[in-house]
């Protein structure tokens, strides 16, 4: 690399996801806002080609003036539109990334699976709902290879990388809801994860048991339940 070049510097949640990339992939970074991933991942050499595509015409405007700063648009492409519609089958793109949305979200992005034909790996981190998304790669047929979580700016981020494969993956609840890879490795951010989840869970049941009415007192309890299944992935043998 030039070392006249100037490096673009993005968030550790970032840095993360970049990690996952296949050895010179060719990527397409959805919804990507600034473009700040496909700048760093051309910019690494982590990817030989990129796509950046954002929905909203402010963040596209954004990606590229990014992709432009940094003199990289002779390898990346910025576009406009929704999801991965604004791929193209001649990209021959071997790697799709999405971070930063809901799980539902990325999942229902994720449904056109046309253009999915040729990609082998995908990189996702939702915000929330992440057994949205484990759902949709297990009934597309692709495999959870690795998953870890990132404790940046007093929020947690979980990243799911998954590959194609010829049938389908069979996962159980709990690892729908905790991950197949991470409740195993029980690492201690994802213990913290998780044991904010309880509190959260428990300061909302002790506001439903001083309200009393009939229906807060029925979801207290399921979410008694919830905070139980939780303590025995976290504690139980």
């Amino acid at each position: 690399m030039d070392m006249n070049v100037v490096m673009i510097p993005i968030s550790k949640r970032l840095q993360t996801i970049a990690q996952y990339l296949p050895k010179r992939a060719r990527m397409a970074d959805i919804g990507t806002d600034h473009a700040y991933l496909p700048c760093y991942a051309i910019q690494q050499q982590l990817a030989s080609f990129a796509i950046a595509s954002d929905v909203v015409k402010g963040p596209y405007l954004s990606a590229v003036q990014t992709v432009s700063d940094y003199n990289l648009k002779q390898h990346i492409d910025v576009r406009l539109g929704s999801g991965i519609q604004t791929l193209r089958l001649e990209d021959r793109l071997d790697t799709i990334t999405i971070s930063g949305m809901g799980g539902k979200l990325i999942s229902d992005i994720l449904s056109d699976t046309y253009y999915l034909f040729d990609v082998d790996t995908l990189i996702l981190q939702p915000n929330m709902g992440a057994h949205f998304v484990r759902e949709w790669l297990q009934m597309h047929s692709f495999m959870i290879t690795d998953e870890t979580i990132v404790y940046e700016n007093e929020k947690y981020y979980e990243i799911i990388v998954a590959k194609k494969q010829s049938t389908p993956s069979t996962l159980t609840a709990l690892e729908l809801q905790f991950g197949p890879k991470l409740m195993i490795e029980k690492s201690q951010t994802f213990i913290s994860f998780w044991e904010q989840e309880i509190q959260k869970k428990q300061y909302q049941i002790d506001q439903m048991q001083l309200s009393g009415s009939t229906g807060a007192l029925v979801k207290a309890k399921i979410m008694k339940t919830e905070i139980k299944m939780i303590q025995e992935v976290l504690y139980g043998n």
